[in-house]
């Protein structure tokens, strides 16, 4: 074999094609076929399929039959291989490029050739022609899609045998009515696999022969629709152009670029290889670290009551909210002796959308009362869909400035029973007044943190294109955040952005991850809550925390905070004047929801760990028991369940950290790790026992209990053995328990302890 070796990744030419290897994968590529293997380390096959693209185009307004070219030439530069691929019918000549490095595999945007003006229609990646139709090619056992529909029936971990016929989305999401929506608030831009050796009932399949996992991510947006096409237990991502209906991607002179670059990472398993996704990410610039100031930081921490649940349980007409209904949200609140960090008033509040400013009429109070919640201590979140424009004369806009069809006319959308627009970022024109409206609502609220809605809106390329079309695709979402965002943060330079369906792509632009809506997952809300925790967590590596949110029941309260409490601010919807069932959050409710926000970090970039989790399963699967919170590669914080989701037991403890016989929350209130603090904050979620290793013996532990309404009662233990023990308990004489407080006293061999900060 001819030795083609770099300091990336040694690529070798085969008879058959080519090898490139690096310690933890191996590529190989046959020319005969045109197919792709992709192994890792122990070399079990994670994935397979064509090498090269399906390009669908259309000449002169006619659709040609689907493009599979042929191989015509191989070139190979340093650790980079490039296949080049002609079709004699067309004249198209498709060039994909290859590039290996240590710890990953990028994938060059497509480039396509030709004399003849052809117009891309779409591009489906790694797939074939079969009976004159595009057929996805991608081939594992499990492939991991992370946000599959718009609700929970049907999980993100997809068995190929299940021969699912699916088109979703895996970009912002839309309501078109062919394509199913991604809007689950997950994670976008990327999917993932796995596949195991053998059998799947044979000794080992799931430990020695499982591969590992891998996971394929945008490196950029594409100025494409980014959808998932799968069929026959194969799959594979379509970016859909639509040239033949807006005329901006076309060959004839000289080469274009179709799709985005891509990155292909492997990990132990697929939550794993995503976060590799999103290092590598990282350290390439594809994404970026949000800029997290002081006053940034506390408002990231600081759990939030929203207004929407409250809203909607009085009925649809009362989601236009008014100064009564305002006001009452806010009382019950306090009089149920929640103490939130912050309110955040949701949807209704503008008089009409597009102007952004709040109903004079319904809420002649508004700002008055947004005074007397500051007063309180709170800070104020403020819900608005800032794309969204009911009435463009309103503001000195046109029809020209709003997304339009095919027709000319502006498309509209419908949310409960306002129809409205959609602002045409990409317009000079339209720009400049969003940002004079932005801007003058920045001025006058001065919100501490905005819940930025918008995304799922906006058409696809089969329904629409910018005014300027290098705003199409997947690009347009981000520009308009680009747009808002930035006006925003002009005015309001520490001001939280909050916004769901996240993509590392985007992170310079968010900074808190909103899990919303969860009331498609009815009785299942812990569970979904749980997926969600579980895929979108590995952002706080980037730092971006998750904000917990809940549904629009009480009954999963409690465990949709618990499984946030480490991984960011916990914060729910619903209200107390009845949810779907008709109950109210209890006592015991509000007492955990102060407990836990009382014990918010406020680092905003750590590692987010889960323990027993369930990898595959169907309906569990991207779920797990525990969690682990480290920063600085030291364990900050634990969350441990007794028992799993399926309600089978697990072992109830962090090996090396804590153990316990009740369900249970414990944070260090320091910046040291729960073995050395000085204080700790514990939640407990049942009676029992936990017990905590430490650094040091014969330290005194001093043990608050802090209960609902005020009250306390104090103790103390003592560390023997390098272990502290904690009593558990939710009640004592019958008043809710919030929290535990911990205050371990110094002695002379752990002087070097740091400071706790302040409560709210």
């Amino acid at each position: 074999m001819t030795n083609l070796s770099s300091a990336h990744a040694q690529v070798s030419a085969t008879p058959g094609g080519i090898e490139a290897r690096t310690p933890t994968y191996t590529w190989t590529w046959d020319r005969a076929g045109d197919t792709f293997a992709l192994k890792d380390e122990d070399g079990r096959c994670v994935v397979t399929g064509p090498q090269g693209p399906v390009v669908v185009v259309a000449v002169n307004g006619v659709l040609l039959a689907p493009i599979d070219a042929t191989v015509q030439d191989v070139s190979e530069q340093d650790s980079a291989v490039a296949i080049i691929s002609t079709d004699d019918r067309s004249g198209l000549r498709v060039r994909t490029r290859w590039v290996f490095e240590t710890d990953h595999v990028r994938l060059e945007a497509v480039e396509l050739t030709s004399d003849t003006v052809m117009h891309v229609v779409d591009m489906t990646s790694f797939a074939t022609v079969i009976d004159g139709t595009v057929t996805p090619g991608l081939r594992s056992d499990w492939v991991v899609h992370p946000g599959p529909n718009n609700s929970p029936v049907l999980g993100p971990v997809i068995p190929s045998w299940s021969n699912l016929d699916l088109r979703l989305w895996l970009g912002r999401g839309s309501g078109t009515p062919h394509d199913d929506n991604q809007q689950w608030a997950l994670p976008a831009h990327y999917f993932a696999g796995m596949s195991v050796e053998g059998g799947l009932q044979t000794t080992g399949a799931f430990s020695s022969r499982l591969s590992s996992a891998y996971c394929l991510g945008l490196a950029e947006m594409p100025n494409a629709d980014h959808l998932f096409r799968m069929t026959d237990g194969r799959y594979s991502p379509v970016f859909q152009v639509r040239s033949d209906l807006w005329g901006q991607t076309r060959t004839g002179s000289g080469p274009i670029r179709v799709g985005p670059a891509q990155l292909m990472t492997l990990g132990s398993d697929y939550r794993d290889a995503i976060r590799s996704y999103y290092a590598v990410a990282l350290r390439t610039g594809s994404a970026v670290r949000p800029r997290t100031s002081p006053a940034k930081a506390d408002t990231l921490r600081r759990s939030a009551w929203n207004t929407w649940g409250a809203q909607t349980q009085i009925g649809p007409e009362a989601v236009w909210m008014d100064q009564a209904l305002l006001e009452s949200i806010y009382d019950d609140a306090r009089a149920a002796g929640l103490r939130p960090g912050m309110f955040v008033v949701d949807a209704k509040w503008e008089g009409t959308y597009g102007v952004l400013e709040h109903d004079a009429n319904r809420l002649p109070r508004f700002e008055e009362f947004l005074g007397r919640v500051r007063a309180d201590g709170l800070k104020i979140g403020m819900w608005a869909a800032f794309m969204r424009c009911e009435n463009p004369s309103a503001v000195g806009l046109t029809d020209e400035h709003m997304i339009r069809g095919r027709d000319g006319a502006p498309i509209s959308r419908q949310n409960w029973l306002d129809e409205f627009y959609l602002y045409d970022a990409s317009h000079p024109r339209t720009r400049e007044v969003l940002r004079g409206l932005v801007r003058k609502f920045a001025e006058r609220y001065r919100p501490d943190l905005v819940k930025f809605d918008f995304g799922y809106e906006i058409p696809s390329l089969a329904e629409t294109i910018p005014h300027d079309p290098s705003w199409g695709g997947e690009k347009i979402l981000r520009r308009c955040l680009e747009v808002i965002v930035g006006e925003l943060r002009s005015v309001l330079p520490d001001v939280v952005v909050m916004y769901y369906h996240l993509s590392p792509l985007m992170n310079d632009l968010v900074d808190l991850v909103a899990p919303d809506d969860l009331f498609v997952a009815m009785e299942e809300t812990h569970l979904s809550t749980n997926r969600r925790v579980y895929l979108s967590s590995p952002l706080a590596e980037l730092g971006v925390p998750y904000y917990s949110s809940s549904g629009y029941d009480c009954a999963s309260l409690q465990q949709i905070w618990f499984d946030a409490a480490l991984a960011g601010p916990v914060g729910a919807l619903v209200g107390f004047r009845g949810d779907v069932w008709g109950a109210r959050p209890s006592a015991e409710d509000v007492a955990c929801f102060n407990g836990i926000s009382d014990l918010t970090r406020p680092a905003t970039v750590f590692t987010f760990e889960p323990h027993h989790p369930n990898r595959l399963g169907g309906s569990q699967g991207a779920t797990a028991a525990s969690w682990v919170r480290r920063e600085q590669d030291e364990v900050v914080g634990a969350a441990i369940r007794t028992m799993g989701l399926d309600g089978l037991p697990v072992a109830a403890e962090i090996p090396g950290v804590a153990a316990t016989t009740a369900q249970v929350v414990v944070l260090s209130t320091t910046d040291a790790p729960l073995a050395r603090t000085s204080g700790l904050g514990v939640v407990p979620f049942g009676e029992g026992r936990l017990s905590l290793r430490r650094e040091e013996d014969a330290e005194v532990a001093h043990i608050r209990v802090r209960l609902l309404g005020g009250a306390s009662s104090t103790t103390s233990a003592l560390v023997t053995d390098s272990r502290l023990g904690i009593d558990l308990m939710t009640h004592i004489d019958g008043v809710p328990v919030e929290r535990i407080e911990v205050t371990i006293s110094e002695n002379a061999s752990s002087s070097a302890r740091n400071g706790g900060w302040g409560r709210r």
